[in-house]
């Protein structure tokens, strides 16, 4: 080599090392990147029916920094098929055993359940900052059903869900949100009391201070959580649900899982904020709970969760609905900050995208405690096919008949409306001081909630058997067992008897002394009597005009009333003149005699009667009654699918959970308007509504159109009748 050469070459080494140098600070690899490979692929089966679940293992031949982030490494399985062609995402997973241990290393699993039958080609795309790689395709044959399969939500009937062989069941249901820890032992337990009840929904959350949550703080549970947390999903929690979906398929219940709960978003409800690993404070990139509706890394990171979510459960059969909220109206977003807008806009966007994803696809709702945010929710995010009510009152029932009044007399509204949630006023989840009371807060809105067609799911799943809960709903489930869930219709009803009055006095005060006070307001209190405190029997005339010649009393009526008005003597000296008015309207003026009664009759409302002596002398007027017919004490609400006829009877007190004295009812008759007409003769069956005990039977004649009339028998609060 001459030296020139040898100088040309030691010019390019120099050239070599910047070039390595500059490549190397720049982040690069000197070298081509070699593609990452895919494979082998290894299916449980190639031929599967309709509605199974399908999976295979997809081997790698590199590990990714974070296997969960679609942003460093995402695995799509590219579907072609009778239906299309779609994309649905695949799963890393960490085998879990029984015991909680993880194994040592991960591996990538597609899961699937093919909605129709044919053959699919399933190529798998990987990509990522690793590059890109695609599996030729694989072929799946599907044909036939299996039974059972998934569910879906009937659109014509709210409450009323179908199998995919089209049998129908209505959506009764209870909350079991968590068992600490994940405890496998407490969610099988009530599982099998759910089925042996006839309970066909439970509802489960996903929350980290139960260690059931994916995406969660390090620094709480340690070691549960340790190498998991912000954008890294905790495999025994993965784990437990996988196993959770498979037991409640097999004990024939379904799950409605909550994705996300007010408390993870609140610092002043419930608030689980300081654990939460989006919270700046603790290693995340949010400053404040109400920023995880609006900043963008939160919407990208939330959706990545979901899209796991979907990926390893959308082909569970007993998933039947996402829940992305437990009451939103919770959150600080909603509560302290009125930032509804944009709540709303996050829950429109999020349920669009987890609807586009899911291939089932399945229901997406969402929960409040509010019912006017719950409609501003429905009015401003029409992709949800359902929304949730929670109540906590005794008088739950009412406020559940207004929301779907209201419900269904809103224009162009067509989501769907359950109660999600329901306990008692100050329920407390241990302790058995108010189990009567809330015994009768089940029975009441189970019963009442299953006419309407709107499921009401008790919440403290730690007392659902010490305050009924099975019972109930193991009654109810017997009695609509044969009927047809796509015809029922509403049935007019009255429970009606012999009506008594509500009659009360009010006695003026003083005898002839002067009228201090001529204004009094009269309330159907439940007293007999009531002073006129100041007022004096005595209205003067003209002669004694200064001490008093009015008597003014108002009252309230809820149908229509009386007041009686009793003169009890009158002045031998001079002429007296009543003058008596109501609502500043005049309807009597003439003389009086002692012993004379008036009676005059008013509407329902508040009305004013004034009695004045337009005479010169005295007469005097004694205690005067107020009258009105006693309000219905008993409410009858009635449904029919055309060949039988169930009604559920309740005192009006007990409806409102004022049943600290119960309600005795005897002598009442049951009147059915719009009766269908049942052939041939009908059994007429009386049923307690605590645990469907019989309370008797009698027969009828149902087979006439137009209406029928029952002599029910004496029960207290409420009683189920059946005509079939």
């Amino acid at each position: 080599m001459t030296g020139h050469e040898e100088e040309k070459v030691q010019g390019l080494r120099r050239v070599g090392v910047v070039l390595v140098l500059a490549a190397l600070f720049a982040g690069q690899s000197v070298f081509a990147a070699k593609p990452p490979r895919v494979g082998p692929v290894v299916f449980n089966t190639v031929t599967a029916a309709v509605s199974e679940r399908i999976e295979c293992r997809i081997g790698m031949d590199r590990s990714f920094e974070n296997p969960y982030d679609p942003a460093c490494v995402r695995l799509d399985a590219m579907i072609e098929g009778p239906s299309g062609r779609r994309v649905y995402p695949c799963f890393f997973r960490v085998p879990v055993t029984a015991a909680g241990i993880e194994a040592a290393t991960g591996e990538w699993v597609f899961r699937h359940a093919f909605r129709m039958e044919g053959v699919y080609r399933i190529a798998f795309r990987l990509s990522g900052r690793a590059g890109t790689a695609v599996t030729p395709p694989y072929e799946i044959a599907v044909l036939g059903r299996r039974p059972g399969g998934f569910v879906r939500a009937d659109p014509l009937h709210n409450g009323v869900w179908l199998r995919d062989d089209g049998t129908r069941f209505f959506a009764s249901g209870l909350n079991v949100a968590w068992s600490e820890g994940a405890d496998h032992t407490l969610y099988r337990d009530l599982l099998g009391r759910c089925t042996a009840a006839g309970i066909r929904f439970v509802r489960v959350w996903m929350v980290g201070f139960a260690q059931q949550e994916l995406e969660w703080s390090e620094e709480l549970w340690s070691p549960w959580n340790a190498e998991y947390g912000l954008g890294r999903y905790n495999q025994r929690v993965a784990s437990f649900f996988d196993w959770l979906f498979e037991e409640a398929a097999r004990q024939g219940v379904f799950v409605q899982l909550v994705l996300e709960t007010h408390g993870e978003w609140s610092s002043v409800v419930d608030s689980n904020w300081e654990f939460n690993p989006y919270n700046a404070a603790h290693g995340g990139f949010l400053a404040a709970p109400v920023d995880f509706f609006t900043d963008p890394e939160a919407r990208e990171r939330t959706r990545a969760r979901y899209r796991y979510c979907v990926a390893r459960w959308g082909a569970e059969p007993a998933l039947a609905a996402w829940e992305l909220f437990n009451e939103a109206d919770q959150t600080d977003a909603v509560k302290l900050l009125g930032e509804d807008a944009a709540v709303v806009a996050w829950h429109q966007d999020q349920a669009r995208f987890i609807q586009k994803l899911d291939a089932v696809p399945r229901p997406v709702v969402s929960s409040a405690s509010d019912p006017a945010f719950l409609l501003r929710l429905a009015v401003g995010a029409p992709v949800f096919d359902r929304l949730d009510l929670h109540l906590y009152q005794d008088d739950a029932v009412l406020v559940m008949d207004e929301a779907l009044r209201t419900w269904r007399t809103t224009d162009g509204l067509a989501t769907g409306l359950y109660c999600g949630e329901f306990g008692a006023a100050n329920e407390q989840p241990s302790g058995d001081e108010d189990h009567a009371r809330v015994r009768g807060l089940v029975r009441r809105m189970t019963w009442r909630a299953r006419f309407a067609g709107l499921p009401a799911w008790y919440w403290f799943w730690q007392k659902a058997e010490a305050v009924g809960v099975f019972d109930v709903n193991r009654a109810v489930d017997r009695v609509f067992a044969a009927w047809d869930l796509s015809a029922i219709r509403p049935l007019a009803a009255q429970a009606v008897g012999v009506p008594p009055v509500e009659r009360f006095t009010v006695t003026p005060e003083w005898g002839w002394a002067a009228t201090t006070t001529q204004a009094h307001h009269a309330a159907f209190d439940g007293t007999t009597n009531q002073v006129l405190h100041g007022q004096s029997g005595f209205l003067q005339g003209a002669w004694k005009a200064e001490m008093g010649r009015r008597l003014i009393l108002s009252a309230d009526f809820l149908p229509d009333g009386v007041f009686e008005i009793p003169v009890t003597a009158i002045s031998s000296a001079g002429a007296n003149e009543l003058t008596i008015c109501v609502d500043g309207r005049e309807i009597w003026r003439k003389a009086v005699t002692a012993g004379m009664g008036l009676q005059v009759r008013v509407g329902r409302g508040r009305h004013v009667l004034e009695l004045s002596n337009t005479g010169l002398d005295w007469l005097r007027i004694g205690s005067v009654a107020v009258i009105q017919p006693a309000a219905q004490g008993a409410e009858a609400v009635a449904i029919t699918d055309g060949r039988r006829v169930a009604v559920y009877i309740a005192g009006k007190q007990f409806l409102i959970g004022q049943d600290v004295a119960a309600e005795a009812f005897e002598g009442l008759t049951l009147r059915l308007d719009g009766w269908p007409g049942i052939s041939g003769p009908s059994q007429v069956r009386f049923v307690d509504s605590a645990d469907g005990a019989d309370c008797g039977a009698v027969a009828v004649d149902g087979r006439d159109t137009g209406s029928l009339t029952l002599s029910l028998p004496p029960f207290t609060n409420d009683l189920v009748v059946i005509v079939d």
